[in-house]
Formats: structure tokens, sequence, C-alpha cells
């Protein structure tokens, strides 16, 4: 009989602690949804859960793994991990594009209608109007690549690819160059070139190698989600996850937010004998 209640017992620990496991994997970053919602994701590779919603609404979003650049309200703004807003800049852009891709001070957005660039100092946000050449198509990707200058990649309407750079702070174009290898729509990931077409997923890593994931969407939109993580979303609704660095690349399919309850045990009763 106490065999029994110990063994009953010990099962509902076992399944409690499972609930608890799965409400408590590992954070792995923030994603924004076609309605533009945006959600913590958790988990791992092929195993991702949401459950926790961050903002009801942004335009635009870029986490790494200190904290994030959002657009939304008309204002670009700089959060902790924890929702917190840090700095805030008052862009009156519909369609800015934004990154932060390690500490704080790599936060940059750029705002195609004033041809501005806005980046965190560790204590406000600079603005920079960017002078010169006129660039050569659609800015897809932006990224500050030292304290003194930024890139931007932008796709022309033969889907022809160029790197930008630009000195900072004075906003001059010192180069433009286009990307071998490289076609339509690009985002930059630790020097990895990510771009789509009919035929799938295309990553052109620093070396110029190219490797190719299979995936059917007729568009996609990408976002960095945490430093090691991108979120790839299809204007068909259909969601996911690209785990891209050095030694990584793996594409996980995200579900649709979801709310997880932690169920608590029930109560064990002795049966009379």
């Amino acid at each position: 009989m106490k065999l029994r209640i110990v063994f009953s017992f010990a099962l509902v620990l076992w399944l409690a602690s499972g609930a608890i496991a799965q409400v408590n994997a590992p954070k792995l970053g923030f994603a924004r949804y076609a309605d533009g919602s945006v959600f913590k994701v958790y988990g791992l590779e092929s195993n991702l859960l949401i459950n926790t919603q961050l903002l009801s609404s942004a335009a635009a979003l870029s986490f790494s793994d200190a904290g994030g650049l959002v657009a939304t309200g008309g204002e670009i703004q700089l959060l902790a991990l924890d929702g917190k807003q840090l700095g805030a800049y008052s862009s009156n852009e519909s369609a800015p594009v934004v990154n932060i891709d390690g500490a704080l001070t790599t936060a940059v957005a750029w705002l195609p209608s004033h041809r501005e660039l806005v980046r965190w100092n560790g204590q406000s946000f600079v603005a920079t109007q960017v002078a010169g050449a006129q660039l050569p198509g659609t800015v897809t990707s932006v990224q500050l690549t030292s304290a003194s200058s930024a890139r931007l990649l932008a796709a022309d309407a033969n889907n022809n690819v160029f790197a930008i750079s630009i000195a900072l702070p004075n906003g001059l174009v010192t180069s433009v160059d286009q990307v071998p290898g490289v076609q339509g729509p690009t985002f930059e990931q630790y020097g990895f070139m990510v771009s789509h077409d009919a035929s799938g997923l295309h990553v052109s890593a620093p070396n110029g190698s190219v490797r190719t994931l299979p995936l059917s969407a007729p568009d996609l939109t990408i976002e960095r989600m945490a430093s090691d993580w991108l979120h790839l979303s299809s204007s068909t609704g259909e969601d996911w996850v690209l785990h891209l660095n050095a030694t990584a690349l793996h594409l996980s399919q995200l579900p649709q937010p979801t709310v997880v309850r932690r169920l608590a045990p029930r109560p064990i009763q002795e049966k009379a004998q």
C-alpha cells in the first residue's frame, strides 16, 4: 500500500517537473509576426515554443543577446531584454531597416525617406545624414562595421546586390561595390549573405561557398531575433528560424504564438482499505 502511494507521488512530481521544464526552456530570442506582435521564443533547434508577448505591434525589429532595436509608433526604441526602454528616437519613418548584432552600441537604423543613419552611442541616439552618391537600390540590411563606419546592403531592379560603406560621423559614401554571387534582397549575418529565390534559401559564406536550403515561399522578410538566430517570415503566414554562425547552419519551422499554462498536480487521495 505504501509503495503504491510513493510511486504515485513520484510520478506526479516527474510530470510536474516536465511541465516546468517546458515552460522554463532556454530563451532563444524575439520574433515579430505578420500582425506586428512580438513574442519571446524559447527552446532549441527544431523544438521551439512561443508563449510570452513582449509588444502588441512593431514595424521592424532586431535583437542581439544584449538588447533590441524596435521600430514602433514612429519611433526607434532601444530595449533591454526584459522590454525596458533604454532610449528612443522620433523617426517618423514607415519602413526603417534596423540592426543590433552585439553590444548595445551596435544598434543602428537606416531611415530611407530621410537618407539618415541613427545609431546608439552608449548614452543616446545620434543621427547622421548620408550625403554623396545616389544609392544603387533598396536597402535591405544595415550594420555598424566600426565606431567610424557603417555598411548598407542594397538590391537594385536587376537583383544585383551592392555593399555601400559610409563614413561616420560625416555621412559620406566612401565605396559602392557589387557583391559577387548574390542576387536579390540580402541580409548579412556574421559575414554570411542570406538571400532567397524560387530555388531555396541561399547562405553565402565569406569564402565564397554557398549552401542552399530547401525553403519554398513567394517572399521572405528576415530579421535578427538573437545574435546567432534569424527569423524568416513569408506573406503566406509561414515562419522559420535560421541558426547561423561560423559553426551552425540549421533551419527550423517556427510555430504560431501559443500560451502554455502550467498545470498544478492533482492532490493524491489514499483509498480506504
